[in-house]
């Protein structure tokens, strides 16, 4: 796109690198533009028809018309493009698992069809419009199953169209779960008629003890895979298999010791901070949603680790605090990033950073920062956390030069 200052890059969303599409432009600023993708006419070899019936109206894939090889190279190349200033010592493969039937759980909006009736779905992009979606791909094919069956649950309702969303959830022993948000509340009926419903498939209402695996927990200290109890409006990685992975390799990337004091930042229910422990060291998790650590504090009671864990509640975006004693550290921010936390650390001489980013560009950020500070960047990855989506992780280590 050509501008009085030069030439503006134009991003279409579906279009692939290469191709030639008639585009609509809907937003504009001085870096980039972005444009809605009207049709294409001329496609590269990689194009493939998606599988998903409403793919391009429901807001969840952007990728599908490639296939999977073809995705995760798009996504590493992306990666790479961005780290490449930071002379990357080693590039890991790529952590992979299933495309298809991966996410352990799902938030599900409800509306009404132009007949009244209701359906159940994903947000159109930039829109509250419901897309109807009878059985998910991405998610875990017992999940498919009870999605399947919803709009009918809520028809048997009198208030169904106070149901705002579901949630859905299926956790390491198979169990499932559901839960729903309702303004004004359901009528104490249609609640227990809901509750009927789900019992009946064999689905638990809103449960608190939901079980996550992850590698290297058990309540004897042992090397079985257990893992932690969490509720469905808690956040865990919705993909079990490539979290399994991402956890064990950043345990070895930081090789922590008993002698070692290792500190988690960003630490939620303790995905990485109860594996961390049960190799022997001393773990401290931060975390800033006060329930999160409690129960946090709790399955590490429960696995028999709370002598080597503590959880503190801290804003990690204004009341940054680098412990005494810390030696090796985890960093797990959101898509902010976390530049406050790296200023910090900057100035410590923590020996290992072992950093998960779901956002390349404020990864880039604050490797930046991290590099100023003298730390040197060894290893880095890619850890396909969403097949089928625009989006992925990347966990890269980092020690004192």
């Amino acid at each position: 796109m050509a501008t009085d200052g030069g030439t503006l890059p134009v991003f279409v969303a579906g279009a692939l690198p290469g191709e030639r599409v008639a585009a609509r432009l809907t937003r504009r600023s001085r870096q980039v533009a972005e444009a809605e993708l009207l049709v294409v006419e001329q496609a590269v070899a990689e194009r493939r028809q998606p599988e998903c019936p409403v793919f391009g109206r429901c807001g969840g894939c952007q990728l599908q018309m490639l296939d999977a090889a073809a995705q995760l190279a798009h996504k590493q190349q992306i990666l790479q493009q961005l780290l490449e200033p930071f002379d990357v010592a080693e590039w890991l493969p790529p952590l992979t698992a299933e495309v298809w039937g991966y996410r352990h759980r799902a938030r599900l909006a409800v509306g009404a069809s132009r007949e009244g009736r209701p359906v159940v779905g994903f947000r159109a992009p930039g829109s509250h419009e419901v897309v109807t979606v009878a059985r998910c791909a991405v998610l875990d094919t017992r999940l498919q199953e009870i999605e399947e069956q919803l709009p009918y649950w809520l028809a048997r309702l009198s208030h169904w169209r106070r149901v705002s969303e579901l949630l859905l959830a299926v956790d390491a022993q198979g169990r499932l779960a559901l839960s729903w948000r309702a303004a004004p509340a359901l009528p104490a009926a249609d609640a227990a008629r809901l509750t009927e419903l789900a019992e009946a498939a064999g689905v638990t209402i809103d449960p608190d003890d939901l079980l996550y695996s992850v590698p290297g927990v058990t309540a004897t200290g042992g090397a079985e895979k257990l893992g932690y109890h969490f509720r469905l409006d808690d956040f865990t990685q919705v993909n079990p298999a490539v979290n399994r992975q991402l956890v064990e390799q950043v345990c070895r990337w930081l090789q922590a010791e008993p002698d070692d004091l290792v500190a988690d930042y960003f630490c939620g229910l303790g995905n990485f901070t109860l594996a961390l422990a049960a190799t022997g060291a001393s773990v401290v998790g931060f975390e800033s949603v006060p329930a999160m650590v409690a129960r946090a504090s709790s399955n590490a009671a429960r696995l028999g680790l709370a002598g080597r864990v503590t959880f503190e509640t801290v804003d990690l975006f204004s009341d940054v605090r680098i412990p005494a004693g810390i030696t090796k550290a985890l960093l797990d921010p959101p898509r902010a990033g976390a530049r406050a936390l790296c200023e910090q650390l900057a100035k410590r001489p923590v020996a290992r950073v072992a950093y998960v980013s779901c956002n390349p560009q404020t990864l880039a950020r604050d490797l930046q920062i991290l590099r100023q500070g003298g730390y040197q960047l060894h290893y880095a990855a890619l850890a396909d956390m969403f097949p089928q989506t625009g989006h992925s992780e990347a966990l890269v280590l980092l020690s004192r030069v």
